[in-house]
């Protein structure tokens, strides 16, 4: 008699376990499908950006200032050359990835300095490419790993690119080179007018004076004593104001109470100082056409640096502004020139070295004003 072939059944157990193991298969192909979607959302967030800042180039090159604001998902339209710059600004990839909130996944444009600069802020959900994760700066130098929403004080940590808080007043910052610069010009202190009770003679003999006289403040002086001009460029400073040391170096040999640390900090903020005048002339090497001019022979820096409304291209973000220059009871040049003190003293007792742009050409010079002409103020970082 023929033996029944009999059908092994699986047991309760085997079935929960064959479950489970098709479950975890699942969940990891699920986490896996998602870390995909998630990793193609963060680079289709950095295309986005790339296409958000070359049109943004463009419209600044043909407005001479970027947009006051930009309508994400519509297009951009130049209101002078009425030429279409992107035909639809893309919105930011959704849902939120990684670490990001709601807020920081948003595209949130900012026009800044009065049309010379922006930010973009966006955040990248996981590191992709050569940025980490988290919230990141589109400004017109490039992305920075820095949230452009939140600045925070000015300081040795300041990441280079970002923005940053001093004295009440927030200012930009960007790497031209191996330096990092201010974008505006310092604009703090308590405003005096450049005339009268607070002026005293430094120099009976060639009859100069100086009216930042009070050591234990720090004073500006703003073109035409206006405060306005102040809002727009900066405040301007005798040399020995700017440096943070007594009045009376402004006609004093450099030692004692007159002595130039290396860096000389002076009114810039922690990590911060004022350039000498050999970051000076690096800057404009940078800038030249030609890295091996010298001041008076880089002709082509002084171009490169000023700002889009200042007829020139900006290259390297540095947006110098023509703030004019201080003279005792005298102010001139505004909207002809920008003139930088640096904290490095000439031989002579009277004067020390500065940077200076114009209007009649596109070079970039250095001279040996009075120390106590009022010029403004870049800080480069330590």
């Amino acid at each position: 008699m023929a033996s029944k072939k009999t059908t092994r059944a699986f047991t309760l157990i085997e079935i929960i376990i064959v479950l489970a193991v098709i479950g975890l298969i699942m969940a990891f192909a699920t986490l896996s499908y998602s870390n995909i979607r998630s990793k193609g959302r963060d680079v289709r967030r950095l295309k986005d950006i790339s296409q958000i800042e070359t049109a943004l180039k463009l419209y600044a090159y043909n407005e001479h200032q970027y947009p006051a604001s930009l309508n994400f998902g519509q297009n951009l339209i130049g209101p002078t050359s009425s030429s279409t710059y992107m035909e639809l600004l893309p919105q930011t990839q959704t849902p939120n990835d990684g670490a990001c909130t709601d807020v920081q996944n948003n595209f949130i444009y900012t026009q800044t300095e009065n049309g010379e600069s922006y930010t973009v802020s966006f955040c990248l959900g996981k590191a992709t490419g050569n940025f980490s994760a988290g919230p990141k700066c589109l400004t017109p130098s490039g992305i920075i790993d820095f949230d452009c929403s939140a600045p925070e004080l000015c300081s040795a940590a300041t990441v280079c690119g970002s923005s940053c808080d001093y004295g009440g007043q927030n200012y930009n910052t960007v790497q031209i080179g191996a330096q990092c610069w201010f974008k505006e010009n310092l604009n703090i202190g308590d405003r005096i007018d450049n005339s009268g009770a607070y002026c005293v003679q430094i120099d009976p003999s060639h009859d100069l004076w100086s009216c930042q006289t009070n050591d234990s403040a720090l004073e500006k002086y703003c073109y035409d004593n206006d405060s306005g001009n102040c809002d727009n460029y900066g405040g301007l400073y005798e040399w020995a104001e700017a440096l943070d040391l007594p009045y009376a170096c402004n006609n004093a040999d450099i030692a004692g109470a007159c002595t130039i640390n290396t860096p000389h900090q002076g009114i810039c903020p922690d990590g911060w100082h004022i350039p000498t005048a050999g970051e000076q002339e690096m800057l404009a090497q940078t800038a030249d056409d030609d890295p091996g001019c010298t001041f008076g022979t880089c002709y082509t820096a002084g171009g490169k640096l000023k700002s889009i409304s200042w007829d020139g291209t900006d290259d390297y973000g540095f947006s110098a502004l023509p703030a004019g220059a201080g003279y005792m009871s005298n102010f001139n040049s505004l909207d002809g020139s920008f003139n930088l003190w640096s904290a490095t003293p000439t031989v002579s007792r009277l004067t020390a070295e500065a940077m200076n742009l114009n209007s009649a050409d596109d070079g970039a010079y250095n001279s040996g004003p009075g120390r106590f002409n009022a010029y403004s103020i870049r800080c480069v970082k330590d």
